[in-house]
Parts: C-alpha cells; sequence; structure tokens
C-alpha cells in the first residue's frame, strides 16, 4: 500500500507522449505495406508520409531517450522511410535511368514518364533534374515532342523547385513559335511565379537561337 500511495503521478508531458506513442504506432502500421497495382502518385505520397512518420519518431525518442519503445519505433520508422523510398520508383527504373546517362534511348520512356508525373519525395528532385539533363544530351525523336512541351508548360505553371532551369532545356526539342505563344500568355499570369517562370523560359530559347 505504501508503494502505491509513493508512486508519483503522471506528468501532462509524461500522458502526452505516450499518446503520441500510440499514434504513431497506428501510422507505421498503416503504411507498413502497399498493395495493387503500381501507383506512382499514391507511392510517392506514402514516401513522404514516412518521411514526417520517421521524424515524428525521432522527436519523441529525443524527449523519452532511455525508453527502448521510442528508440524501437524511431529504427523502424527510419528502415521503412528508406524501404518506402526505394519502393516509389517504378520497377526497372534504375536501369533505365542508367541507360539515358549513357545516352540510350532505351530508358527515354521511363524518363518521360517520370517526369510527366512529378512524384515529390526526398530527393526526386535530384533524380528529375539528372533525367533532364541526360535528354538534354540525346537526339529525341520528335514523336515526343508534345509531351516534352506539355512537362516545360506544366514545369512553368506549377513546378517552382531549384530543378526547374534543367526545364529549359526541353525548348530545343519543342517547336519555338509555338512554344513562345503559350509562354508569352503565362508571362501575362496574375501569379508572379508563374509569370517570372514563363520568362525564363522565354530567355533559354534566344540563348538556344543565338
Amino acid at each position: 500500500m505504501m508503494a502505491a500511495q509513493n508512486k508519483k503521478p503522471k506528468t501532462k508531458q509524461k500522458i502526452h507522449n505516450e499518446e503520441a506513442l500510440r499514434s504513431l504506432e497506428i501510422q507505421f502500421e498503416q503504411l507498413q505495406f502497399v498493395s495493387g497495382a503500381f501507383d506512382q502518385t499514391q507511392r510517392a505520397s506514402r514516401a513522404e508520409q514516412c518521411r514526417i512518420l520517421c521524424n515524428q519518431a525521432y522527436n519523441l525518442y529525443n524527449r523519452e531517450k532511455y525508453r527502448d519503445a521510442e528508440r524501437q519505433l524511431w529504427e523502424r520508422a527510419a528502415a521503412l522511410f528508406h524501404k518506402a523510398v526505394s519502393e516509389a520508383y517504378p520497377a526497372n527504373f534504375w536501369e533505365d535511368y542508367n541507360n539515358l546517362k549513357k545516352g540510350d534511348l532505351a530508358g527515354l520512356e521511363a524518363g518521360i514518364t517520370f517526369l510527366e508525373n512529378d512524384p515529390f519525395f526526398l530527393r526526386s528532385g535530384y533524380v528529375k533534374a539528372d533525367l533532364l539533363k541526360f535528354i538534354s544530351y540525346m537526339k529525341v525523336p520528335e514523336k515526343y515532342s508534345s509531351r516534352l512541351k506539355n512537362i516545360l508548360l506544366d514545369a512553368v505553371s506549377r513546378r517552382g523547385g531549384r530543378e526547374f532551369r534543367h526545364y529549359c532545356r526541353l525548348t530545343k526539342f519543342i517547336d519555338r513559335e509555338i512554344l513562345r505563344k503559350d509562354l508569352a500568355a503565362l508571362a501575362k499570369a496574375s501569379d508572379p511565379g508563374i509569370s517570372r517562370r514563363a520568362l525564363w523560359v522565354i530567355e533559354s530559347i534566344k540563348s538556344y537561337e543565338q
């Protein structure tokens, strides 16, 4: 009886941490497996959710450094995050990536499809920049011109990442008169980001023509 009376009540912070642990455990179980056919958007979203889960688990472990439950969850979340990033790429993606790197057209369809899907997860921006660079060095068949134009215009409309300058490389594969008309309209957009990116592409066209 004396021991029970001397037991310290849980603090609000301790209760909060235990609730956070249970919540993260549930999220871990929900993200652990994927099923069905490969869906680029769904896989990218899962990878990003796993990144957030890993960060939250680490922050909780920092608050409860001497508890095995928090440490084990963080370690499992980190392993799941790396697995989810790997699974966010389509089958044979890295084989196609290396083909493009060597200038082999065999990887072109996969590379263009990845750029069209524009997935967002850890380091995907660097991968897209690489793909754009590889493609820019190739002699791309004319049948891909329309798709590359759509990728470029989509980049102007909604992709403001650090890899944007690499999208400008695609202008060399697109009918420039048609492209100029589309860019002129985007340059008048009320969104200053869209307008600015459109003007950047227009300037890149001029540099290719010099």
